[in-house]
């Protein structure tokens, strides 16, 4: 599996259960999301988008492409700036 994160810098409220709906409906099948954590604190959000061992090319490309499909719907979310992409770690739970 590989874990990327998405660190944002927000101002105002962060819808996260609108967030992760909308991330979930705007993922295409060779996005390969199985999974979404989103996390808040004042002024930056936090999401963690764990995605297939088998994603082809970058991992961190993949999440940046469809965190911009995200904020297509709605312009106030295109204010919110990208403070940081990465991977965090590949899990492989066939290696402990």
């Amino acid at each position: 599996m590989r874990v990327v994160r998405l660190r944002l810098s927000v101002r105002g409220p962060f819808p996260c259960g609108e967030i992760k709906e909308e991330v979930y409906a705007r993922s295409d099948p060779e996005d390969m999301l199985e999974h979404l954590y989103v996390e808040t604190c004042a002024g930056w959000a936090e999401l963690v988008f764990f995605l297939h061992e088998d994603i082809r090319g970058s991992a961190e490309v993949v999440v940046l492409r469809l965190w911009r499909r995200v904020t297509s719907r709605d312009p106030s979310w295109r204010t919110w700036s990208v403070l940081e992409v990465g991977s965090i770690r590949d899990i492989d739970p066939g290696k402990a």
